[in-house]
């Protein structure tokens, strides 16, 4: 027989073993890894942890000194998974045989809901290579409990749950991998690498306690003087660390779930929430389309006559022009922001959505009324009050009728507009000048959007600016008065100081001025003043002596006796209650009152009104500012978006 140490083996593991020594006793020395406490395989010529080196010569032992009892695996570290399962369902079936006899006190402790072998079979598959002895291990243990009666139940209540325990802690733990990001993931890892170090240390010393009639290297083990109890204990109380930290953090998942799932609902309800305030605008608009159909139809037939004209203007009444007063001159004097009145009109209007439908049909009677109707279809100027009779208290500061007077300005603005003159131009300031013949300026300005005591346009005084304003942008838009040519003034000619007083922001210069610009637009153009609010000039006696001198104003400007040249000045006075003031300055036929007697007599009948809702498609887009630009058809011109009224 061939010397082992002088063959080619024999010396291959004569070099082993020098290497190993060397590491053994060297190694530390140029690292600490290989200070770590580990034993040479021989077998396998690999290293191994004590743990799994002992547990396999534990196994081989084991099957040396108890072959009859562990006679399901010719080598008991090459055991699968179907080797430990069927050694465990063997220990079930003769646990419930002790059970019948009444042999058992502990009434299937052991059992797991659910149990079956689809669930654990993979149980200990995920286990790494080096740990796969622990299939032999388990498959001992569950064998040798089936022969030992007294430990069956103590050990299959401990064991039986573990391959389960460790399959659903590698689950979460591959599902959700160990990061920093979550303690818990590592906290996971860390048990079940403990749980796999105990089977470790316990198998050996549990499997030589279970052979029956032998304590054969008892006094090697580290749990000397333990009993079985306290060896099972030890397993119990780490796969119950791995199963809590498991369910901590499936717990933390269900709760980051909840709270992801609340947010969406949040943010859910909030999408909602837009989109319901998207279906108001959109309900809103629509509302608003249909009004303003509505009053375009009301204003359709009466405005055939409105351009008739009443004369030329008087030249030598006329008067001269102011040296230097050029239309921005004019507008500093005012002191008034050039976007005032849209401001003012897209505010109205945003406020609709808000209003009764009993009052909205209510403020519509306002454009149906036939002295409204013959105001704007008359050839001359008029003046026409409406009393609203509305429930300010409920209602606030923007009322129905002030979103009806806004409607009506934009519905005045789309319908007059006509093709522009082709005339040669003449100098915009000349008497005779008929640029812009046939076109219609609509002013507007909203009382109670004004009525705190720093608004610049506060008072009275503040709504004969902006009327003034706005008439100064139209007739420079429309080409009546020209940018840097000097502005002729009637009225104002003759007086000395009247620049001093207008620079001073005089009311009777300012009235007086605005009277005068009316003069200067040619015949056949109309002028529409739509003031809403007007009664809360009336309860402030701050305002009665600016109350009578715009009153006055407004008198002489519709008035053909005071003067028969220029624009003719149609005035619309609305106030949300009863004017009590106006009896002195109207005349029968001149007022409007909004009762519930006139209800249903011509009026509004709201969204989804039939034949409003035929025309949307072939209507001018309308919203907030209404901009007019469309293409020419009927009366409406082209040059409609470089001469409408501002």
């Amino acid at each position: 027989m061939a010397d082992p140490l002088h063959g080619p083996f024999g010396h291959r593991h004569q070099e082993v073993i020098v290497a190993a020594n060397f590491i053994a006793t060297k190694g530390p020395q140029f690292h600490e890894a290989f200070g770590v406490p580990t034993i040479l395989n021989q077998s396998t010529m690999q290293y191994e942890p004590p743990e799994i080196y002992d547990l396999k010569e534990t196994l081989e032992c084991s099957q040396t000194k108890a072959r009859k009892y562990l006679d399901f695996a010719q080598n008991l570290q090459e055991c699968t998974w179907e080797h430990v399962h069927a050694e465990l369902n063997k220990a079930r079936k003769k646990a419930e045989e002790s059970e019948r006899r009444g042999r058992s006190g502990f009434k299937k402790l052991w059992r797991v809901t659910g149990a079956t072998s689809s669930v654990l079979s993979p149980g200990l598959a995920a286990l790494p290579d080096s740990l796969c002895v622990l299939h032999g291990g388990l498959a001992v243990v569950f064998s040798l409990a089936r022969h030992s009666e007294m430990n069956r139940i103590k050990i299959l209540s401990v064991f039986d749950s573990v391959p389960n325990i460790i399959e659903e802690a590698k689950n979460k733990s591959e599902k959700f991998p160990p990061s920093e990001k979550n303690p818990k993931t590592i906290q996971l890892d860390e048990s079940i690498k403990e749980l796999q170090l105990t089977l470790l240390r316990v198998l050996p010393d549990l499997i030589n306690r279970l052979i029956p009639g032998t304590w054969r290297n008892a006094w090697r083990s580290p749990f000397v003087g333990w009993t079985i109890d306290k060896l099972l204990d030890e397993v119990k109380h780490r796969a119950d660390s791995v199963r809590v930290r498991a369910e901590a953090l499936m717990d933390d998942i269900v709760v980051g779930n909840y709270e992801a799932n609340m947010e969406i609902k949040a943010q859910l309800k909030d999408l909602r929430r837009q989109n319901d305030l998207m279906h108001m605008s959109i309900k809103a608009a629509n509302s608003q389309t249909d009004f303003l159909h509505f009053l375009l139809e009301q204003f359709a037939s009466p405005l055939a006559g409105m351009f008739q004209g009443r004369g030329l203007p008087n030249v030598a009444n006329m008067g001269t022009a102011l040296p230097g007063f050029i239309p921005s001159d004019l507008l500093v004097f005012m002191d008034v922001n050039h976007t005032q009145a849209r401001h003012d009109s897209r505010i109205v209007l945003s406020r609709s959505s808000s209003f009764e439908p009993h009052d909205m049909d209510k403020a519509s009677q306002m454009a149906s009324a036939p002295e409204v109707k013959g105001l704007l279809g008359s050839p001359g100027a008029g003046v026409v009050a409406v009393d609203g009779h509305l429930d300010i208290t409920q209602i606030g500061k923007i009322t129905p009728l002030s979103f009806a007077c806004a409607m009506s300005a934009q519905a005045l603005k789309i319908r007059t507009q006509v093709t522009p003159s082709e005339d040669p131009p003449y100098s915009p300031t000349s008497p005779l000048s008929d640029a812009g013949q046939g076109r219609c300026i609509v002013l507007e300005y909203y009382c109670s959007l004004h009525m705190a005591d720093n608004d610049n346009l506060y008072g009275p005084k503040g709504l004969v600016r902006c009327l003034t304003t706005q008439l100064i942008l139209s007739m420079v838009e429309n080409e009546y008065v020209f940018h840097e040519e000097p502005v002729h003034l009637p009225h104002l000619g003759d007086t000395e100081d009247a620049d001093e007083l207008l620079s001073c922001g005089d009311l009777n210069a300012i009235c007086n001025l605005f009277i005068g610009l009316l003069q200067l637009i040619p015949h056949g153009v109309s002028v529409y003043g739509i003031v809403d609010g007007w009664s809360v000039y009336e309860r402030n006696e701050a305002f009665k002596a600016d109350y009578r001198a715009v009153l006055d104003m407004f008198r002489d400007a519709t008035s053909p006796e005071k003067f028969d040249a220029g624009a003719c000045f149609k005035l619309l006075l609305t106030s949300p209650t009863m004017s009590r003031q106006l009896g002195e300055f109207l005349l029968p036929g001149q007022r409007v009152s909004l009762r519930r007697d006139r209800a249903g007599v011509g009026s509004w009948s709201g969204v989804g009104r039939k034949r409003g809702m035929g025309r949307a498609a072939t209507m001018p887009e309308v919203g907030v500012g209404y901009s007019s630009s469309h293409s020419s058809s009927g009366s409406v011109g082209d040059g409609h978006s470089r001469r409408s009224s501002s």
